[in-house]
C-alpha cells in the first residue's frame, strides 16, 4: 500500500542467501525477488538488506558449510561448535554484503558479520563480539565489508552534492 517506510527484507534475505550459498541456485531468482520487494513495499521504502540476525543461525557458517539446511540449527549450536569449515565461506559472504550495500535500500550488517563471525541458531548467533585476534580471513572480509561501505558512502554523498549544485543553479 506504500503507507509503510522501512522494516526488514526477510524474504530477499533469504533468497539471497539461498543463491549466494546454493552453486546450481539462479540469479533469476534473486532478481525476482528485489522486484517483488519494490512492488509491494513500493521504491519510496528504506528497506533493512540484511547480513543476519539475532533470530538465524549466521550466513557463514552455511556458506562456509559447517551447517547444513536440513539440520537443527539451534540443536547444532548445543551440540558442537560451530566454525568455517570451507574457507570459500567469506567469499560468499563478500558477495551477499556487496548485494545488499549496492542495491537500494539500508545496509544492515549484524554484529560479527562484517568479519565472519560464525554461530548456529539462536543462541549461538549471539556469542561474544571479538575485536582482536582475528583469523587472515576474518581480516580480509573486514576489509572487504570496510570498502564496500565506504564506497556506498562516497557514493551517496557524491549524489547529494550534486543534487545541491542543480538546486542552487
Amino acid at each position: 500500500s506504500g503507507q509503510q517506510h522501512a522494516q526488514f527484507d526477510f524474504n530477499l534475505y533469504f533468497d539471497a542467501r539461498s543463491v549466494f550459498i546454493n552453486d546450481n541456485e539462479s540469479f533469476t531468482k534473486l532478481s525476482e525477488s528485489l522486484n517483488d520487494s519494490f512492488n509491494y513495499y513500493v521504491w519510496h521504502s528504506l528497506m533493512g538488506n540484511i547480513s543476519g540476525n539475532h533470530d538465524i543461525a549466521r550466513f557463514i557458517s552455511y556458506a562456509g558449510g559447517d551447517l547444513k539446511f536440513n539440520e537443527d540449527d539451534k540443536e547444532a549450536g548445543w551440540k558442537r561448535n560451530i566454525t568455517v569449515k570451507n574457507k570459500v565461506g567469506y567469499q560468499k559472504l563478500a558477495q551477499l554484503i556487496a548485494y545488499i550495500s549496492t542495491i537500494p535500500g539500508v545496509p544492515v550488517i549484524y554484529y560479527g558479520d562484517e568479519f565472519g563471525m560464525p554461530g548456529a541458531g539462536d543462541p549461538d548467533n549471539r556469542r561474544m563480539m571479538k575485536f582482536s585476534k582475528l583469523s587472515y580471513e576474518e581480516k580480509e572480509q573486514l576489509k572487504i565489508t570496510k570498502k564496500l561501505l565506504n564506497l556506498r558512502k562516497n557514493k551517496l554523498l557524491k549524489n547529494e552534492l550534486e543534487n545541491k549544485n542543480k538546486e542552487i543553479k
